[in-house]
Formats: structure tokens, sequence, C-alpha cells
């Protein structure tokens, strides 16, 4: 496993910032940050960065809207999904966070039409030499939980498809512990890691995020789990917390790294 954290824990700091102050093997991109700073310094310094930092960026997060109603709307999500990967070949980004935002309800049809989605988003990424991590929404219609999603993606046998675990999704939705042992491991693209502090699941929303350790889920199981199936993938810490945002990167990489090795 890759310890890690997502650049979405800083929003107050840049992307070259956080590259130069975050001491962990990996770092996952937060993509608004990425292109806000190539928009205003270049591609080549971007990259410059990354050398720089002598780590792994090991995920960028995280791109949504792809299954809207609005066609419009949906094809301008395509088209900026494009631009995205192209950033992530530049920067040698292997993996990309898709929200699985879909809209109405579940049916066999909706199902089927979004699977013939999802085949043309891995064949997309594959051009581009990027593995799409699809994250399950706890709140949404479908897919709402771990397993639903690998059932949806299993039969497609697609390559450059995964799953992003995402903690929070997995702890505040209707997944269950006993859930991981039935998803395929070979799903599994990335991992996103989190606390709560004494929060009913129905009223957590991402803000109340804390570092591993701080609060009340139960990690152990997830990570024996991840532990047993050989997951070589990245642990991204993953804190939305306005006040943890205020942290100097360097603090907070710090904090995120030895809350990782409290659990090795």
């Amino acid at each position: 496993m890759i310890p890690s954290i997502s650049q979405v824990c800083s929003l107050g700091s840049s992307f070259a910032e956080d590259l130069a102050q975050f001491d962990l093997p990996g770092i996952e991109v937060w993509l608004t940050k990425l292109e806000t700073f190539v928009g205003e310094h270049g591609l080549a310094e971007a990259q410059r960065a990354v050398e720089r930092y002598g780590g792994r960026l090991v995920a960028a997060s995280y791109h949504g809207g792809l299954w809207q109603e609005s066609s419009s709307r949906r094809e301008e999500a395509w088209e900026h999904l494009r631009r995205r990967l192209e950033l992530c070949r530049a920067l040698q980004i292997p993996v990309l966070v898709v929200a699985a935002d879909v809209t109405g309800q579940a049916s066999a049809e909706r199902v089927a039409a979004w699977q013939s989605e999802l085949r043309r988003a891995g064949d997309l990424a594959q051009a581009y030499g990027v593995r799409l991590a699809i994250e399950f929404q706890a709140r949404a219609p479908f897919p709402n939980n771990l397993l639903s999603l690998a059932a949806i993606l299993a039969p497609l046998q697609h390559p450059a498809l995964g799953i992003c675990l995402d903690v929070f999704h997995f702890y505040v939705g209707p997944s269950q512990t006993e859930d991981l042992a039935r998803c395929p491991p070979e799903l599994l693209a990335h991992v996103q890691l989190c606390d709560l502090v004494q929060r009913p699941r129905e009223l957590a929303t991402d803000s109340d995020r804390v570092l591993p350790g701080d609060g009340d889920i139960y990690l152990a199981p997830i990570l024996n789990y991840l532990r047993e199936i050989g997951y070589g993938g990245a642990v991204s810490i993953e804190m939305l917390s306005p006040v943890l945002g205020q942290i100097a990167p360097a603090s907070l990489g710090d904090a995120a790294r030895a809350a990782l090795e409290s659990w090795e």
C-alpha cells in the first residue's frame, strides 16, 4: 500500500506548495488545484514541481457530471474529462476518481444504460493510459454501496474501470463490512481514508471528516481486508474539514503520516 494524502485536505495552498511540503510517498491530486496552477504557470512548471517532489502522484480527484440528465451539460463534462485525462497522462497520474453521480431511480434499464456509458468512459480512459476509479455515493439512488457498484462493474471486465473505496461513503451508506470479502479484489483501484467523530451517519457531511483514528469508524476490518488481498495501490487520507484546511501542508502531512503509520 502507498501511504498518501489528498490535496483537498489543504485547499488554502497551491498545487506546487503541497508537493513541496507534503512528506508522504504519495499525493492524490485535487484536479481544480492542478488546473488552476497549469492555467497560471503552464504544464511544464507543474511537471517540474512533480520532479522536485520525487514521490508518486497516485490519483487525481475528482470528476463529476458524466451521467447528468441534461445532454448539453453531460457532453461538457465528457469534454472536460478528456482534458483531465490529458493532464493525467502528462503528469503520469495512473488513476482518476469519477463520482457515480447517476441521476434517476434504479431499474434494470437504467443500469444497462449506465453500463454502456461506463464502457465509453473506460475506453476513453484506456486510450490515455489511465484507470477510472468509480466512487459510489452513499446517498445516491444508485449505486450507493460497494456491492452494487461491484455488481455493475464486474460484468464489464474493463481494465480501465475500477472502484474507489471512500471510507466515508462506505460508512454512512448501506455498505457493510461483510461486503468487502464479496467484492472482487481486482476491481479495487483506489482507497480514500478518513474518520468521523460522534456524528449520526444520517447527518454526517464531508466537512465532518477527521484523521483516521480520531473518530468512531471501525477501520480495522477495512485495513485488514486490504492487507489480506495484497492491495498495492494508494491509501489516501481525504479530509474536507474547513478547520484542518487552514493548517500548513507540512503539518497536515506529518499528521497524516503518523495516522497511517499507526495502522501499519
